[in-house]
């Protein structure tokens, strides 16, 4: 057990002498948390990845266009936006502007792409490594049915943007591959629970859900050093 220990990240005990090892879950054996059913849609377009969502469009004009019922409405837009020297935030939500007279409740999607990639609702992008990508968005009649309400209220709509940017800081991490897994080991030594798939940040709330998980009945772990595994047991 001491090899397989010395390949996980963090390593636990309890007074049971069991032992809590979690690793990094290589086979990123969990779907997209854009999979697992979603209040909006979540459209993008960045190069070089797939869209957050599936969609028919090639690209953010495309579907503005459609949205909009018009084949120049993007254009249009952008040429405004380009007179007044609106940068590309700006433009993105002048774009969102007019999706709200027709019915859509629309954010830009904003990226950091930087070693590590993050994706964020806000209104700055880094002069270098950011970028708009593309939308979230939904129909207003939607929202409205959801929160069981006739008109959508400030209160509501920072409500529903909040659940959108913690899908997105989820999303986040699991396009960085911050995915992981556990086992646990009993005092002879020998595995008796693992569960793979928790996505996160181990050094934060992830923890706390991992052990949620553990099936024992001693659930206060401390950690320890692998190479100090003869005093862990």
């Amino acid at each position: 057990m001491l090899n397989e220990l010395n390949t996980a990240l963090r390593t636990f005990k309890n007074q049971s002498g069991e032992i809590l090892a979690i690793y990094a879950d290589d086979s990123c054996s969990c779907d997209s948390p854009m999979e697992w059913g979603t209040l909006f849609h979540y459209y993008t377009w960045q190069s070089g990845y797939y869209s957050m969502q599936e969609n028919d469009f090639r690209s953010p004009e495309d579907w503005i266009n459609y949205e909009l019922e018009s084949d120049d409405a993007f254009d249009k837009i952008q040429e405004k936006c380009l007179e007044k020297g609106k940068g590309v935030v700006e433009f993105a939500n002048a774009l969102c502007d007019a999706l709200d007279k027709v019915g859509i409740i629309a954010k830009p999607i904003l990226c950091y792409d930087h070693s590590d990639i993050k994706y964020y609702l806000g209104n700055h992008i880094d002069y270098w490594d950011g970028s708009v990508v593309g939308f979230v968005w939904q129909e207003k009649e939607v929202l409205r049915n959801e929160f069981k309400v006739k008109r959508l209220s400030k209160k509501c709509c920072e409500q529903a943007f909040s659940m959108v940017e913690a899908r997105l800081e989820t999303y986040t991490s699991w396009a960085n591959g911050y995915v992981y897994g556990y086992r646990l080991f009993n005092k002879l030594g020998e595995e008796v629970d693992s569960c793979w798939g928790f996505i996160g940040n181990i050094y934060d709330e992830l923890l706390s859900d991992i052990k949620s998980y553990v099936d024992t009945d001693d659930d206060k772990f401390i950690e320890f050093e692998p190479e100090n595994f003869k005093q862990a047991v």
